[in-house]
Parts: C-alpha cells; structure tokens; sequence
C-alpha cells in the first residue's frame, strides 16, 4: 500500500509537470518571436552594408526615383519643353499613354510665371521645342480604372529629373551612344521628340499620369493604341536609345513608410517611396520565388472586345493572418477570379462577402452614411495582416498598409470612440461599385512586380526592404540584376493554370443596391465624431465554405455594449488551455483506473 502511495504521487507529479510545462512552451513560443523580431531590428545596419554589396552586381540599369503626392499617389518627377516645365507624373499601371494637365484649365493660368504653375501644369506656347501634333483635336478617353479626360495632342522633350544609375562601374549607359534623341547623365534622362496628350479635362487625378499599362485595344478610337506610332510609348522610346532591351520595366515601392500618423509634408518628399527600374528585374528587391503570369483579358462588356494589355492576374483564396501565423480564409476553398493590378488607386475592391468575414476578424464596424468600414487606430500594432495568394505565391500585406486615419482638414478632428480611441478607415470596398476587383497601392507597396509590355506577362514576389538582411534570401545573395527581354522575364516561374486559362474580366454594372452587411456590424458617427455602434452579438467565423488552414480557432469576438464601438484585441495568441485540460484528465483517469 505504501509503495502504491507513493506510484500515485509520482504519477500526478507527472501530471502536474506536463501541464507546466505545455505553458511554459506557449510563454516561449511567444518570446523567441519577440526575440526575433529583436534581432531583425538589430541587423539592419548590417543589412544595409549587405545591401550595398548586393547592388554591384549585374547588368548596369537606370532607375528611376518614386515620390508620393497629397493624394497619395506614387509618382515620377519630370519636366517637359524648353524651357523645362517641371511636371509630377503619376504611375498608372492600367494605361499605356502619357499625358499631361494643360495650363488652359484654369482661367487664370496664362503662363508658367504664375502661381498655377506649381499644379505641375503644362503650357505648350511657353516651349520653344513643342511641336502641335493635332492642336484641335479633342481626344477622348475613358480608361478601365474610370479615369477620363479629354485634350489635344503634342511633341516635345522630357526630361526625369530624380533618376540613377545602378552598377555604373564601367560606365557603358553613360560612355555609349545611345541615340541623338537622348541624353543620360548621372542624375537626369532627356528624351526628345515624345508625343503624349494634353489634356483640357480630367477626372480623379489632379497631374499627368505616365502609363505603365500595355497596348490597349478598344472600339474608341482614341483610346485604340493601334492609332499611335512609336513615339506615343515612352517604354519604346528607352528600347530605340539602348537604355533597356524590351519594352518593360519593374517597381519597388517597399521604401514607402508612411503610416496612420505621418503628416501631409512627408508625402512631398522626392524619390523616397521606392524606384521605377528600365527594364531589369533585381533580385536584391524581392525574396522568396518570382511567379509569372499572362496578362488576363479585359472585355469591354458594350463593345465585346477583347483587349490583353493590362495588368490582370488570378487571385486565389484570401486570408486574414495573426502576428503567430494562424491564418482565416476570408473567400472560399476553391476562390479564384481576375484582379486588375492598379498602382494608381488608393483603394482595393474585394468580394463584400470576403471583407464582412475581414471585418469580423479585426472588429471593424461599417458606417453606411460614409460606406467606410472604421476600426480603432490601434488595430495597426497587432501585427496582423491579409495575405492574397496567387497559384500557390503569397504576397503579405500588413493590416496597417490597409489602413487610413480619419482626420478631416477642414474641421481639424478625426472620427473617434467614445472612449477616446482614434478611428481609421479600412481601405477595401465592394468590388460591387467598382465592377470588379482591384488591388491598389497597398498592394503595390509590399509587391514587387516586373512587367514584360511586348509579351504581355506579369511577374510578381514579395518585395524586400532595403534594409533586411539578405543572408536568408537566396536570389538577393546569388543571383545579379539581369534584362527583360522580349517574351523573357529572367528568373521568373512561369504559371499557366488551366482554369484561368480561359478566364477574363468582364466587369458588371456598377451597383448601389442594399447592402447584405449583417446590423450587428453597422455603426453610425454623430456630427461630434463619435462613433456609435450596434448591439455586436458574438459571431461564429466557422463556416462551411470556407477552409483554414489553422486548427487554431481566432478568439477575438466579443461582444459589445450599446453605443460603444467593439474594442478587441484580435488574433490571440493560440491557446493550449484545453490541450493542457485534456492532459490532465487523462492522468485522473489512469489513476482512477488504478485505484480501482
């Protein structure tokens, strides 16, 4: 008896040590990756030097600098004429043209002395060198991403102003003939005899737009890149100088840090937000794998035509992504649809069904008199993000990227909780008032993307900051900057699914029918600021049409008082209590078993 005594006491030490020991492993489980997060920081002096190092290597390449405006938007610095007008360019991805906002918009703008001139406004009779190409034509144009405007067509020189010269360490961009119709130096690239548009009236922007977007073929003759020589695409004019080999280009925007806070004069900054690359892919700027893909066609729903010039890939399934990697699938197992790329939005339009489930996860609530979803500003520093997949490549982008603070100018306040919580604006809408989906610039700041114009193809990876260590990224360590060729994306994993292979986006009509968003979830702001919210009952986010791919249930619903928003602390940490409670039990049932 005494010896049976002392076997059960050893047994429930067991117990009791196994059960200690479970949390001792979520506890440090939980400091390693505050450990590495840690490390990450410290290394990145050290990075930086790798970096450096990385960048000699390859092809030499221009690049030009990427700056962001008070709209937001990624742009390009350039003057245009003699003398030089300076002009803010923004990147559009989903059009091929280049065009400017004339000075002739504004009455009182007459010419470049003025104070309208700082609207990057272009006046052609104040350049000696432009050249009328159809000075009274009116030019028409209304493009897939819905912006428009109208104007008259002319030649002249182009300057970039804020570019640079990668592994310049023999000098052969600088030293070669490149072609009397341009002109490199260090710091600036000239390219005379560009046509582009001028544009009278336009709409959604407030500058030029330089086109990033492929051959558009379409009914509208004006929009028909069939009707324009050579001169007209700006990518063609780098291939006849030598500068590139292929009408192509890559982007990294990763150096974009703005963020809720940053303030309206961080976004005049120049050339600090990423590059524009001529024609090269840079293994330095991305890590994991480089997937490739034929652009989708876009069929104009009036006309019927076809057209494969923009940037439209096959989005899988979606996920919403804890900081511990437990991962939701906000879509459907088998989700897949076309997404046009399209660096010249803010916004990104999604499935409503898959941003309801996004909103559950994060604790967001939908005011319908601004068809906005707010979320508390602190959502921002739980390190949650949304991951979109593409045949197996997944681009991670932070919560935080898809997020915007709700400070008004005119009223100097910003949308708050009544506990004095500061409200932000999730920046996903429904793909129901766009016609399809979209992923705008929050896509594009954590994407690297390489675009081959002549072989109508995309390639996409995760983009790397500058300053992270490269000893773990096998392409940034081995691998040189290389051209685009034709028809050829070096270092790219070509995808050709076959249930895409037929796909296209046909957008539907735009709808503004009632909302299926579930009351539980909806607010309402009062003119003070604060927001009010429904009752928030407690949601199960188990669902049959979806698959996760974590067994680890999100525990981040709560419920909520009236008039009060649903402050939560989502994506928890994985909890091992039942894990541990099972344990014990079956240690009371084997000492039960040998008592009796």
């Amino acid at each position: 008896m005494q010896y049976s005594f002392i076997y059960l006491i050893f047994i429930l030490h067991i117990c009791f040590s196994a059960c200690a020991s479970t949390g001792k492993s979520s506890l440090s489980s939980t400091t390693s990756s505050s450990k590495k997060s840690s490390t990450r920081s410290s290394s990145s002096s050290s990075a930086s030097s790798t970096s450096s190092s990385n960048s000699t290597r390859g092809i030499e390449y221009v690049a030009l600098g990427v700056g962001k405006n008070l709209q937001g938007r990624y742009y390009v610095n350039a003057s245009v004429g003699e003398p030089q007008q300076e002009q803010s360019l923004v990147l559009d991805t989903t059009e091929p043209y280049l065009w400017v906002i004339s000075g002739n918009v504004e009455m009182n703008c007459t010419d470049t002395n003025n104070v309208c001139n700082a609207n990057s406004l272009y006046y052609y009779n104040e350049s000696s060198s432009a050249v009328a190409i159809d000075e009274n034509a009116d030019y028409q144009m209304d493009f897939l991403n819905y912006v428009s405007f109208a104007g008259s067509s002319y030649m002249d020189t182009i300057n970039f102003t804020d570019i640079s010269i990668k592994n310049n360490y023999t000098n052969t961009l600088l030293q070669s003939n490149l072609s009397a119709y341009v002109n490199l130096t260090n710091d600036h690239l000239w390219v005379k005899n560009v046509s582009f548009l001028d544009s009278t009236t336009a709409t959604s922007l407030y500058s030029g737009v330089l086109g990033l977007g492929g051959s558009i073929t379409s009914s509208n003759e004006y929009e028909n890149s069939g009707n324009y020589d050579s001169s007209y695409f700006i990518f063609n004019k780098f291939k006849e100088a030598n500068i590139t080999q292929s009408n192509s280009y890559s982007l990294w925007l990763v150096e974009d840090e703005s963020s809720l806070t940053t303030t309206s004069t961080k976004f005049e900054e120049e050339g600090t937000f990423g590059k524009l690359l001529l024609g090269v892919i840079d293994p330095a700027l991305y890590r994991g794998s480089l997937y490739q893909f034929d652009m989708i066609p876009y069929v104009d729903p009036e006309s019927l035509v076809s057209s494969q010039g923009y940037p439209i890939l096959p989005m899988g399934v979606i996920y919403v992504k804890s900081e511990s990697g437990a991962r939701l699938n906000v879509t459907s197992k088998d989700f897949l649809e076309p997404v046009l790329l399209d660096s010249s939005q803010q916004g990104n339009y999604l499935p409503e069904n898959a941003i309801i489930q996004i909103a559950i996860q994060i604790g967001a609530t939908y005011i319908e008199s601004m068809d906005r979803w707010l979320v508390s500003c602190d959502m921002a520093s739980y390190g949650a993000s949304v991951l979109f997949t593409f045949d197996g490549l997944e681009i991670d982008v932070p919560l935080e990227n898809l997020l915007t603070n709700t400070f008004e100018t005119g009223s100097n306040s910003s949308i708050y909780y009544s506990d004095g919580e500061t409200a932000c604006a999730l920046t996903i809408y429904d793909n129901a008032n766009m016609g399809y989906n979209l992923l705008g610039s929050a896509f594009f700041r954590n994407t690297y993307i390489a675009v081959d114009l002549e072989g109508n193809t995309v390639a996409i990876a995760q983009a790397k900051p500058s300053d992270e260590d490269d000893s773990s990224n096998l392409s940034a360590t081995t691998l040189p900057a290389a051209a685009i060729k034709s028809h050829f994306i070096p270092y790219a994993y070509y995808r050709n699914l076959t249930n895409y292979s037929t796909m296209s986006l046909v957008p539907s009509s735009v709808t503004n029918d009632d909302s299926t968003i579930p009351y539980q979830l909806s607010a309402s702001v009062f003119s003070n600021g604060i927001v009010t919210a429904q009752q928030r009952s407690f949601f199960d986010t188990t669902r049959s049409s979806t698959t996760k791919s974590s067994s680890t249930e999100f525990n981040n619903i709560e419920g909520s008082t009236s008039n009060q928003a649903n402050h939560i602390k989502p994506f928890a940490a994985p909890q091992h209590h039942d894990h541990q409670q099972g344990l014990f039990a079956v240690c009371i049932l084997y000492l039960l078993g040998l008592i009796i």
